[in-house]
């Protein structure tokens, strides 16, 4: 090693002499992963060497021992990266490392090694809140990291604009008038039990869940047809409403099935994971795909509720985590022995008949074997006369058998009219009945005898390495001994106190939902590749209390967190917070937050009176552009209704994998064919065009000002009529000011009234403040 280099180590170790104890997780493990790992991970081992596990780490290489606890100048990796030759000195054509990182590995080999797992792989602790003056638990958590931070925490937002925020984020849309008038007088407690206990709320946090799930009416692949299984999105807004217990929750989806005389409910649950996509092209493989499918219930497993990457293990090892290439195919054996089998017929399918429905075909049942029997009946008495009829001998025929031959002829052009006419009804009475039966939702059914599971090599299903059971990753907690090796045995392994990530991740999800960002914000990866939380040991009380506590009560946790002083605080921005923490992560002020479209479209139709409120049953058509289907495979017309389902609530409309919804998928939205766990907002001039020149915006604009020009008093009582719909407050005089001049210039430009009105629903709809949670 040259002089040069040796006195940049030493002059580095003597600045870092100071530093804290030297932390693997902190310190190291981003080194490894930024440099290191792309070619001694779980993909590449180059040289024999992976830095992904101590096991693998502190094992032998090609070259010697990769480290030597205590030996840095012993250790292989310490070597290769201090080599005297810059041409093969590690990392291998890529940016070297610093001398302070350098310096950071050699103390921390020098010190032992200590090699601790990832955080998030650790057991949940329960971390007593810390002693200030905060009110809540959480809000101590966070009032430690505001002081070290020296950050201004902003008072409390005022009331009406905590009413808006509530009612947006409970049930997805702001409160009618009277709704507005009763809680201006109420606690911020009633407001929060009185929205919990919504119908609507269900609903809200339904849209959630149907992302994880990757929901959707149809079936994916190209031709994309028809699915019906709207019932599990029925079953969704239930749960979600009654509360159901979080673990119960995991459980009914997974294994409803197998539960002991399970339920309907507990079948249809089970259809979360009959959202898997089914290719019904004509010449695919059936196992192929239903191969296919089993593998993202694998994937989808993992990420839905333990945020974590796991479809590269598939073909090999994770490259950053400590999850092997064998440990996937183990997994994926819990998902390997249901009965479907890629079948457009979705089998295995529950029928589900409402009480009409059952009434309906117990009266027309019999009145279809009735006309069967008399199509028998007609039927032969046809064939005989036609026997007849052949059997007659012109030449012998008497005048008498003349007229009967006549007769008979007129007779079995009689009876054939009867049948043709008594068949064009049972076919209407079949026709009815099988309506009334069609409503089949895919479910899970466990195989009798299950299928063997093999490693796939590189993650080719056609070809088959070892034979493997039924396992979790070592790196996770024990299966529950006792437990059966199937899904039912793993749903009580995922909702086990001692499993690290389920309920980090559903706390960290519904803050998430709350605030906009997660105290982890790469919801989507709790590896070692993602973004390290923010308050970790508040995460750690959240997910501790969330099984302890709250029993696995999403609507408690809900309302713990709302009543906290950070929820409550108001958005303004302090410009010395903004130039301390821009991204506002310490949560000095309240996060300004764009809306889902599901909250976007959902405002709109109840600010302008269209909401439907109808709940369940099929997804429906609403307006949509001209032309958006007509590239799709199958054929199938978008069809609107005309009734009151063109304005239900957005989780209602339906859902095309490979045309979806134009206006929600504007604003984020994905094509569902995999799980979304989590959307990444984007701001685009197409968002503004969708809310001002969608038609379907254009006609909630247009009654929003009919309600406004309605309102009885001055321009300034009909603006505010709008602005107490939509925001929740009253106008400025500046904000009335600028509408009274665009009303007087529409108006001058030859528009009527109404037409007015419009153009200013239109404008309100369009208002940043509209579009935003603030």
């Amino acid at each position: 090693m040259n002089k040069l280099f040796n006195h940049i180590l030493i002059t580095t170790s003597l600045c870092l002499s100071a530093y804290a104890e030297i932390d693997f997780n902190r310190d190291i493990r981003p080194i490894f992963n930024r440099s290191c790992t792309g070619c001694h991970g779980g993909v590449k081992k180059a040289g024999g060497l992976s830095l992904i596990t101590k096991e693998e780490a502190y094992g032998k290489t090609e070259h010697g021992i990769g480290i030597v606890p205590g030996k840095a100048e012993e250790s292989m990796l310490y070597k290769l990266i201090t080599h005297e030759d810059p041409s093969r000195r590690m990392p291998f054509e890529k940016t070297p490392l610093t001398a302070e990182e350098i310096t950071l590995i050699r103390d921390w080999i020098n010190d032992g090694a200590q090699w601790d797992e990832h955080w998030s792989y650790m057991p949940i602790k329960n971390f007593t809140p810390p002693a200030n003056s905060a009110k809540t638990d959480i809000d101590k958590f966070l009032k430690r990291k505001l002081d070290e931070k020296k950050l201004l925490i902003n008072t409390e937002a005022d009331k009406n604009t905590l009413i808006r925020r509530t009612f947006l984020d409970l049930i997805g849309m702001p409160p009618t008038e009277e709704e507005f008038l009763r809680f201006q007088q109420s606690s911020h407690k009633e407001m929060v039990d009185y929205l919990l206990a919504s119908p609507k709320y269900g609903e809200k946090w339904t849209s959630m869940w149907l992302d994880l799930a990757r929901y959707a009416d149809t079936m994916g692949y190209e031709k994309d047809p028809h699915r019906n299984i709207h019932d599990y999105k029925s079953w969704l807004i239930k749960a979600f409403n009654k509360d159901l217990p979080y673990d119960q929750f995991i459980t009914e989806q997974l294994a409803g099935d197998m539960l002991a005389n399970p339920s309907n409910d507990q079948l249809i649950a089970t259809a979360y994971h009959r959202n898997t996509q089914t290719n019904t092209e004509g010449g695919t493989s059936d196992e192929e795909f239903r191969t296919a499918a089993v593998m993202d219930r694998t994937v989808n497993t993992w990420e839905a509720l333990m945020g974590t990457s796991f479809g590269c293990v598939q073909c090999h090892s994770h490259p950053y985590d400590p999850i092997d290439h064998n440990e996937y195919f183990e997994f994926m054996s819990f998902f390997n022995n249901t009965a479907d089998n890629d079948q457009q017929n979705d089998f295995p399918t529950l029928l589900l008949q409402s009480q009409e429905q059952k009434e309906l075909v117990a009266k027309l049942q019999p009145e279809l074997n009735a006309m069967r029997q008399k199509e028998k009946e007609l039927d032969n008495k046809i064939k005989s006369l036609e026997v007849e009829k052949a059997t007659e001998k012109n030449d012998a025929a008497t005048a008498a058998q003349k007229e009967k031959v006549d007769n008979q002829k007129d007779l079995l052009t009689q009876l054939k009219k009867e049948l043709a006419e008594l068949k064009k009804k049972s076919k209407q009475v079949q026709n009815r009945i099988n309506h009334a039966k069609r409503n089949k939702v895919p479910i899970m059914k466990e195989l009798d005898k299950p299928r063997e599971t093999h490693v796939f090599i590189r993650g080719n299903w056609e070809d088959h390495g070892e034979k493997v059971s039924p396992g979790v990753p070592k790196i996770m907690n024990e299966f529950p001994k006792g437990a059966p090796k199937n899904r039912l045995g793993l749903s009580q392994w995922l909702t086990a106190p001692e499993n690290p990530l389920v309920s980090r991740v559903a706390v960290n999800r519904i803050w998430e939902q709350l605030f906009g960002y997660g105290i982890v914000e790469t919801l989507e990866d709790f590896g070692s590749q993602g973004k390290k939380p923010s308050h970790p040991e508040l995460l750690d009380h959240l997910a501790y209390n969330f099984m302890d506590q709250h029993k696995w009560s999403i609507k408690s946790l809900i309302k713990e967190i709302v009543s906290t002083e950070a929820y409550k605080r108001s958005s303004h921005v302090n410009p010395q917070d903004l130039e301390k923490d821009p991204r506002n992560m310490y949560l000095a002020r309240f996060p300004r937050v764009r809306l889902t479209p599901e909250q976007i479209r959902d405002q709109a139709l109840r600010a302008s009176g269209l909401l439907s409120e109808k709940m369940y049953g099929p997804s429906v058509m609403p307006y949509q552009p001209d032309g958006v289907w007509q590239t799709v495979y199958s054929g199938h017309k978008w069809q609107t209704p005309q009734n009151e389902d063109r304005y239900r609530r957005a989780l209602y409309t339906y859902w095309k994998r490979t045309s979806p919804y134009p206006a929600m998928e504007t604003f984020d939205m994905t094509p569902r064919e995999n799980c979304t766990t989590r959307r990444i907002r984007t701001n685009t001039p197409l968002q503004a065009l969708v809310t001002l020149n969608d038609p379907a915006f254009m006609e909630m604009a247009t009654e929003l000002g009919k309600k406004m020009g309605a309102q009885q008093g001055d321009f300034s009582a009909k603006i505010n009529k709008g602005f107490h719909l939509l925001l929740v407050r009253q106008a400025t005089k500046q904000e009335i000011e600028i509408l009274q001049e665009i009303f007087t210039e529409t108006k001058k430009s030859g528009k009527k009234d109404h037409e007015c009105w419009a153009v200013i629903g239109n404008i309100m709809l369009n208002l940043d403040e509209t579009v935003n949670k603030i």
